[in-house]
């Protein structure tokens, strides 16, 4: 059996993004003031302030390279799958006797008396012994 597996891998400078702004309240909404945005090249920063919410979208090009990429691989390799069986071992079956014989019956039944006498004797010795133990006080 062969497994080939594909992997491409994007290489993508460094990227950073700064933005900074104070937030005044003018009408009883808010209002950004003195914006100051730093970025390297590369990033599209889209900045929002709706309903007292502050929304920065940043959006780099290797994400976008990457995004065209992947359409492009899905359309390429859809409907591609091959389903390839894989063969395993077979075990062949292993003869068990279905009934026990006179010895291994005769064994179960002496296990089984010997196994109550012993309980009955157990529980005759804690029978007594809290029997004289009750007697003492």
């Amino acid at each position: 059996m062969t497994v080939t597996i594909k992997d491409t891998v994007l290489v993508s400078k460094p990227d950073s993004l700064y933005y900074s702004a104070y937030i005044d309240c003018v009408n009883n909404k808010p209002v950004l003031r003195n914006p100051e945005q730093k970025n390297t090249k590369g990033i599209k920063a889209d900045v929002k302030l709706q309903d007292g919410r502050l929304i920065v979208d940043a959006q780099t090009e290797a994400q976008n390279l990457f995004l065209k990429w992947k359409e492009k691989y899905e359309k390429q390799h859809s409907g591609q799958v091959k389903i390839k069986p894989v063969p395993y071992p077979v075990i062949k079956e292993i003869k068990v006797p279905a009934e026990l014989s006179k010895w291994e019956k005769w064994y179960l039944g002496v296990g089984k008396v010997v196994t109550w006498l012993l309980l009955g004797a157990l529980l005759t010795i804690i029978v007594k012994r809290l029997w004289k133990a009750s007697f003492r006080l």
